[in-house]
């Protein structure tokens, strides 16, 4: 399978050898390119490029970067994806709608979005 990992950290990395171990291909996006040379050398089979390059190469695309670099990534492989169905924009936002809804109504959405507001870590329970 074709793995698309956005983020070039610990998790990134540790999840991209995981996916190579398992005989998967492997393209991470990151925006610091330097940041990956010593890792790519032990790792010579993965690509790395853009935020867009690793989206669009993945049949799973997996996000693994920190917060502050979150929104991006998503902007962008969210723009990729959409690029890539073939179906109206009103479609589109019904499906967006229907992917969303049961994140935001579940009990952990609430926990930590209170959480956010109070400055503090959630406490999620899995609902």
């Amino acid at each position: 399978m074709n793995i698309g990992i956005l983020g070039s950290g610990n998790v990134a990395k540790t999840l991209a050898a995981g996916f190579l171990g398992h005989g998967h291909a492997v393209t991470m996006g990151t925006r610091e390119p330097a940041k990956l040379d010593n890792w790519l050398a032990a790792h010579a089979t993965t690509k790395v490029g853009s935020f867009a390059d690793a989206a669009r190469f993945g049949q799973l695309v997996v996000l693994a970067v920190k917060g502050s670099a979150a929104a991006q990534a998503l902007g962008v492989a969210k723009a990729v994806i959409n690029a890539c169905q073939n179906i109206d924009t009103a479609s589109g936002r019904i499906l967006e709608r229907m992917a969303q809804s049961p994140l935001i109504l579940s009990e952990d959405h609430k926990e930590g979005v209170k959480a956010f507001r109070e400055k503090r870590p959630p406490q999620y329970k899995g609902r």
